[in-house]
């Protein structure tokens, strides 16, 4: 079994860059994703302006109307599902900032961190 020292870890330039590979992988394909859908609502916004343009031309049907309504439907669901891509993003994007500042800070100033953290505590315990 292989071991890794913590220290060594924190030499390399390239440590940060570790930390980053996976969010900014993920938000790469939820930025793909959110282009889909809204290459998939486009799509739908121009149904609806076909449909607005036959019913101004007085082609009205049974099936005309399912399929408005199946459109309707179809565009709610697209902008429900955009949201939540966009969430996503968002805490991929949030993510990828953390890990970059942690590393950063463990990087810069990690010792003298660490000696405050267990000086605070000592406190603590002394006055308990």
């Amino acid at each position: 079994m292989v071991t890794m020292d913590p220290s060594t870890l924190l030499q390399s330039p390239f440590a940060p860059l570790t930390f980053v590979v996976a969010p900014a992988l993920l938000t790469n394909a939820s930025s793909v994703l959110a282009m889909s859908t809204v290459n998939r609502m486009m799509r739908a916004h121009d149904r609806m302006h076909s449909f607005f343009a036959k019913s101004e031309a007085g082609e009205l049907s049974n099936f005309f109307a399912a399929q408005v309504e199946r459109v309707e439907k179809q565009a709610a669901l697209l902008l429900r599902a955009l949201h939540s891509i966009y969430i996503a993003l968002a805490a991929f994007a949030c993510a990828t900032l953390v890990t970059l500042l942690g590393a950063g800070l463990i990087s810069v100033a990690g010792a003298l961190w660490l000696h405050a953290v267990a000086a605070s505590a000592s406190r603590s315990d002394l006055s308990v």
